[in-house]
């Protein structure tokens, strides 16, 4: 997903021109990283960097939050409740993005005291998106029953409500005629990054570090010999 990046890079040079020390300064959302090498090619340094901030790059994914209104029927809890719910989608391996099918990565969403999410077993589980040229969701259809607690919810909104006021709806099948709902007032959708790199990225930025290592080292035998 797209993300604020900047790239600055310093250079210090002796009388006779030689590169004495560069200086990268990486930035990507929250993440910094800051390469300082000396009597090191160019090239070198550039590649270690390129490996840190592909490790960094790699763990924006974008947490899409849905938030409902609270509901206006609800037999289930005393309290005031509403839907919400946490999508983490995998926008790179979508075949059926045509169709508004995304291949979700990790989800949730509790309402009125249940909760669901891609651990429970499942009977039918059905989502669309649809997304605007920013990518926020705009219309979407949430629909699944979880087999090991007879429960179910349901929210839509747009098009993928067939012509029906959007809606947010969860019930326990245990006690059937019981459930929580709100018509006519759709949630609203907010995104945002990753806060913490995950521990591939990590890994990958270790990766990086190393070839910086091993790049410097090849090229202190080249100078002695």
């Amino acid at each position: 997903m797209p993300g604020f990046f900047y790239c600055a890079m310093e250079r210090h040079r002796d009388i006779n021109g030689r590169c004495l020390v560069v200086k990268i300064i990486i930035l990507y959302n929250n993440y910094a990283l800051i390469f300082i090498k000396a009597n090191m090619t160019l090239r070198a340094i550039v590649c270690g960097a390129l490996f840190g901030i592909a490790g960094v790059c790699s763990a924006a994914d974008m947490t899409y939050t849905y938030t409902g209104n609270f509901f206006e029927h609800n037999d289930l809890t005393a309290e005031p409740s509403r839907m919400v719910a946490h999508f983490v989608f995998d926008f790179d391996h979508s075949p059926q993005a045509a169709d508004n099918i995304y291949a979700i990565k990790r989800w949730d969403v509790s309402a009125a005291g249940l909760s669901f999410n891609q651990a429970t077993p499942s009977f039918l589980p059905q989502f669309k998106f649809a997304f605007d040229g920013n990518m926020n969701i705009v219309e979407w259809y949430m629909s699944e029953a979880n087999t090991s607690g007879w429960s179910a919810f349901s929210s839509a909104a747009g098009r993928f409500s067939n012509g029906y006021p959007a809606e947010d709806f969860v019930t326990p099948y245990v006690n059937w005629g019981q459930y929580a709902s709100v018509q006519g007032k759709p949630g609203v959708w907010t995104a945002s990054a990753a806060p913490v790199p995950e521990p591939a990225a990590y890994l990958t930025l270790i990766a990086g570090l190393a070839c910086l290592a091993g790049l410097r080292r090849r090229s202190g035998k080249s100078q002695a010999t």
